[in-house]
């Protein structure tokens, strides 16, 4: 049965290109991301990555020229983590949610 790929396994994929130097197919992936999350800076930032690992200079630059145009920062060391219903914006926090939630429910 036929399912439509989310942006997860999109991201997963990109992910793996990087992890296995896979610019090619990289920039496939990374284009379909783009369009299903337009303001997601992750996929830019994977094949800057992908392109520099690979010393691909010009591609990294015109990559960091698209974030600029479009826009799109990501705050140096900030990172969202979300397991289930908790989100949080460190590690730290996140664990504090859970030990809090799980306490209320003994």
């Amino acid at each position: 049965m036929p399912m439509e790929s989310g942006a997860a396994l999109w991201g997963a994929l990109l992910s793996a290109c990087r992890t296995h130097s896979n610019s090619e197919l990289g920039e496939i992936v990374a284009k379909r991301l783009i369009e299903l999350e337009p303001r997601d800076i992750g996929p830019y930032v994977l094949l800057s990555n992908i392109y520099a690992a690979e010393g691909k200079w010009n591609d990294v630059e015109h990559v960091r020229k698209l974030m600029k145009e479009k826009r799109l920062q990501k705050a140096a060391g900030s990172s969202l983590v979300q397991f289930g219903e908790f989100k949080s914006e460190s590690l730290w926090e996140m664990v504090q949610s859970i030990g809090k939630a799980w306490c209320t429910q003994c």
